[in-house]
């Protein structure tokens, strides 16, 4: 009699197991991100996909890590992912659970993360002295700084507009360097730089703080004599751009006038002056 209730005892505790065995359920897999730019960065639409775990064919519940713990964010009954989206910058880390259909839930698969970036990049001209003065016939030489503190710079490109064309540059250590920006064509004046550059989420920044001053018009000189006395005399000059030279080599210019002492009356004394 006592054989016989040990033999029931061990094949009831064989079933139960067994029964146990076939409904339990396993974790969801291979979590994917698609639809993002990069494996690490998105601009805030984009896709979470996962491969169905074995006998789990229900449903699935996908967690957002949210102020130090993750939080239900969406029941969904099929693989085909979730898609997120949201445009306030944080790294978003997820976690998918699954449950068969006997409600049996797997223990939450490892997480997935995505940074979600909407920082434009910092785009400055370290170098360059703004209302630099150009003629038409010259090049600009830009020196471009770019920095990103997010995403980077990976697949970014300098635009360039000085008049009204784009011209590209690639990202090179968070630098775009060009000697070639042609300045034929453009009438006198300022004439703003724009700089967009794009990051590697496709985020647009803009730069457009600098100017080029381009001068193409001689000025108009005119001499006024200003003071005179036996032996010396000061002239004004008018219209004058920049420095400004005389011919007789006695002369000193000083900003806009000319000065010259040690004179002998009697004698000529003729100036042209060039600025």
């Amino acid at each position: 009699m006592v054989n016989n209730n040990l033999k029931y005892l061990v094949i009831s505790v064989f079933v139960i197991f067994g029964v146990w065995f076939v409904l339990a359920a396993t974790n969801p897999g291979s979590l994917l991100f698609e639809q993002n730019a990069t494996t690490d960065y998105d601009e805030g639409d984009f896709t979470l996909n996962w491969t169905e775990g074995a006998n789990t064919a229900v449903n699935y519940s996908v967690y957002l890590y949210t102020g130090g713990a993750f939080f239900l964010k969406v029941g969904n009954d099929s693989d085909t992912g979730y898609t997120f989206s949201n445009t306030t910058e944080a790294n978003y880390t997820f976690i998918v659970e699954g449950e068969n259909a006997t409600g049996t839930k797997t223990n939450s698969t490892t997480n997935i993360s995505m940074y979600v970036d909407r920082t434009a990049p910092v785009i400055t001209l370290p170098s360059y002295t703004n209302g630099t003065l150009k003629r038409n016939t010259d090049t600009l030489t830009l020196n471009i700084s770019v920095i990103d503190a997010f995403s980077g710079e990976v697949g970014s490109v300098c635009l360039v507009d000085v008049k009204g064309t784009n011209e590209s540059v690639a990202v090179s250590n968070r630098w775009c360097n060009s000697t070639s920006f042609n300045l034929t064509g453009l009438t006198d004046g300022n004439k703003t730089i724009k700089v967009y550059v794009n990051d590697t989420v496709n985020i647009l920044g803009l730069n457009n703080s600098y100017v080029v001053d381009i001068d193409t018009t001689a000025p108009t000189i005119s001499l006024t004599l200003s003071a005179s006395a036996r032996d010396s005399l000061t002239i004004t000059i008018n219209g004058a751009e920049g420095s400004c030279t005389s011919d007789r080599s006695g002369a000193s210019i000083s900003s806009s006038t000319l000065t010259e002492t040690g004179l002998v009356c009697g004698i000529y004394y003729s100036y042209t002056v060039t600025c």
